[in-house]
């Protein structure tokens, strides 16, 4: 009579896993993070989350093609017995870009010609790191001026601010925002005045004022006397 052996194969272990994290807007080519614990002798298999929808290779991602935080399943074959493991879970983790953004002490973003305006980064303390760098607008040279949380500058002409940083998780982003440089109005012509004691004075006026502007009315020491 003759016989027949069955033997039964033990499930390999699931395979290892870790984290993935990706900055948001990172446009290189990742891969969730797996390996076999079977060596030359294991063979990874790529699923959706569903677990039903293979992925015909390794899953390339990147911060740009996802919207949330995902993961995938991952299981590995014994190639020397075919059996399949249970799935475990590579997780793949997003990193926010901060809904931060360029404030000012003029909310404008607009200062005269000759003035300085102190820039400054809403949620600063969600970086390690924060550089400013000037651009002016028809120059083609860039300075990097200052590093921190503030930045206070006198523009030249109508300028691109630029800030560069670094979350804690090391991820790196750039704000921006223009500041418009007003030209200062021409100078007031006024003339001399004399008058006699006891005399009516008559108002004092000014030939070149442009339109639209208003004069302030100084006192010899610099006070402002009358709008």
């Amino acid at each position: 009579m003759d016989t027949a052996v069955i033997t039964i194969n033990a499930l390999p272990t699931k395979p290892t896993t870790q984290e993935r994290e990706l900055c948001e807007d990172w446009g290189g080519i990742s891969w969730p993070i797996a390996d076999t614990t079977l060596g030359i002798y294991g063979s990874l298999s790529w699923y959706e989350l569903d677990s039903v929808t293979a992925i015909d290779s390794l899953p390339l991602i990147n911060g740009q093609s996802l919207a949330q935080s995902t993961g995938y399943l991952v299981k590995q074959q014994d190639l020397r017995t075919g059996c399949f493991s249970e799935f475990a879970l590579a997780p793949v983790t997003l990193l926010l870009k901060p809904d931060a953004k360029i404030i000012s002490t003029d909310t404008l973003f607009k200062t005269c010609s000759g003035e300085s305006i102190t820039l400054g980064l809403s949620q600063s303390q969600e970086f390690s790191t924060i550089r400013w760098r000037v651009d002016r607008i028809g120059s083609p040279i860039v300075y990097n001026q200052a590093t921190g949380a503030t930045f206070t500058h006198t523009p030249l002409s109508s300028t691109i601010y630029t800030a560069y940083v670094v979350t804690y998780k090391g991820c790196d982003y750039e704000y921006q925002q223009l500041v418009t440089v007003q030209p200062l109005p021409s100078r007031p012509a006024i003339l001399d005045y004399e008058y006699c004691q006891f005399e009516d004075a008559y108002p004092i006026t000014a030939d070149s004022l442009s339109s639209g502007n208003k004069l302030l009315w100084h006192k010899a020491n610099g006070a402002l006397s009358i709008r």
